[in-house]
């Protein structure tokens, strides 16, 4: 996958000209790349299959709702880096990241239909989600943006929700749902893996550098595997272990020979089961001792 630095509009004759290529236009924050994203990738790559074009994902650096103070970085599913190994991982071909400043949220939805969309990418399919909207105030919408393509010979696919429990997967309702321990089965199926953090493992058990949104106080069941493993996929290597979240956050490996290959570096770690709030957890000698206490707790 090739990535496109930030856009702008003084040097739209700059563009690399091999993204002309990349017809099928796929927009959004897409944080987290959660089941209801990963619907979005899936239309635009079977359009492609159909000859269509390359696909362009287009996001936003930093997410809109951080640069209107809604949100921080550290509330994020997934860092910029991450974003970007996912879409590589699930087979985009262009990823561009258009920095999100005061000029860009000045853009009325004409101006970025016809500027970025029509001029700069050339589009001719373009991909959203259903509750997509753009512009200055969020004056476009997924509808605005399907009639204005009638007009103009671009083609727009609205793509419809995918749910959980009759309502809608979101980003939001996933951050939600992080912070309350007991729904973090549900955190599981929205995604459709584990949860990944990232952090800096100390030599004394503790976890620093956190890079996005913590789960919830508690005790869980996690895979580790160093820092360059797959975002879609947990990687072949991986050691087990618990987390711990309190006011401090531990990890705890039970083999030493494990820690010793992964302590004083960045570390991924797959969070896939909460096993209570009880500190028992970390007193056990082996993932399957936990997970054996979890199901008779």
């Amino acid at each position: 996958m090739d990535l496109i630095a930030s856009l702008d509009a003084r040097y739209l004759d700059k563009i690399d000209r091999a993204l002309a290529q990349a017809t099928i236009v796929l927009i959004g924050n897409f944080d987290g790349f959660h089941l209801g994203h990963q619907s979005l990738l899936s239309q635009c790559l079977t359009l492609r299959a159909k000859g269509l074009g390359k696909v362009c994902v287009l996001t936003f650096s930093p997410n809109p709702s951080q640069y209107f103070g809604r949100s921080s970085a550290k509330e994020q599913l997934f860092t910029p880096a991450q974003k970007i190994q996912a879409f590589s991982e699930a087979g985009a071909d262009y990823y561009l990241e258009q920095k999100f400043d005061r000029e860009f949220s000045l853009l009325s939805a004409e101006d970025f239909y016809r500027v970025w969309l029509k001029i700069a990418l050339n589009a001719k399919v373009v991909v959203v989600g259903y509750n997509f909207h753009f512009g200055f105030k969020r004056q476009g919408s997924a509808q605005w943006l399907f009639e204005h393509g009638q007009r103009d010979g671009i083609e727009v696919y609205i793509v419809k929700p995918k749910n959980l429990m009759l309502s809608p997967i979101s980003s939001s309702r996933i951050r939600s749902l992080l912070a309350l321990p007991e729904h973090f089965q549900e955190v599981q199926q929205m995604l459709g893996r584990p949860y990944l953090l990232k952090a800096y493992l100390t030599a004394s058990d503790y976890l620093l550098d956190i890079e996005q949104k913590l789960v919830g106080h508690g005790f869980y069941a996690v895979a580790i595997s160093a820092e360059d493993g797959s975002i879609l996929d947990q990687p072949e290597q991986f050691y087990l272990g618990v987390l711990s979240v309190t006011s401090e956050v531990r990890l705890k490996l039970f083999s030493p020979l494990h820690k010793s290959l992964l302590v004083e570096r960045k570390i991924g770690i797959y969070v896939h089961a909460f096993l209570g709030a009880k500190d028992e957890a970390w007193s056990f000698a082996s993932i399957e001792e936990a997970c054996h206490w979890k199901s008779y707790d």
